[in-house]
């Protein structure tokens, strides 16, 4: 068995030649760079709002997963949370002492107490209310004060 390498191994090494040049770094330098920028088409709908606001909620829903799982245990990683969530306009709404109001707060739990000015008050909060732009992504649940006689 005998292998011919005159012209015909030449000519492969010079396609391997060619074909390396062109999958190398250099070739990058020989290519023309596409525009970092391009201009868009006029009927072109960059926006799509429907699909943006879904993917927002999903990051959101997921931050405030997040932050609950974090509340008891990384009060800084909380923080981090809750304020990111406050970056991006979603109020954290933590409504220990205040007034119950059946229709801002969801009760899970109450509490007896003897002071009858802490009757119907938020005596802590189980999960942390999230509201945006006036709307409640979620309400807080809360543990409520209530009097019990003597």
């Amino acid at each position: 068995m005998s292998f011919d390498y005159g012209f015909q191994g030449a000519g492969w090494g010079l396609i391997g030649f060619v074909l390396g040049l062109a999958t190398s770094p250099m070739a990058r330098l020989i290519r023309p760079r596409p525009d970092p920028d391009p201009e868009p088409h006029p009927d072109e709908d960059l926006t799509a709002p429907d699909d943006v606001r879904r993917s927002r909620d999903v990051l959101v829903r997921a931050c405030i997963g997040t932050a609950d799982l974090v509340r008891d245990h990384n009060e800084a990683l909380w923080e981090r949370m809750t304020n990111a969530l406050t970056d991006a306009g979603v109020e954290t709404v933590i409504p220990d002492g205040e007034q119950f109001d059946p229709a801002e707060f969801d009760a899970v739990d109450r509490l007896p107490v003897k002071d009858p000015d802490r009757n119907r008050t938020v005596a802590s909060t189980d999960l942390a209310g999230y509201r945006e732009d006036g709307h409640w992504i979620r309400r807080p649940q809360v543990v409520v004060y209530r009097s019990v006689a003597d």
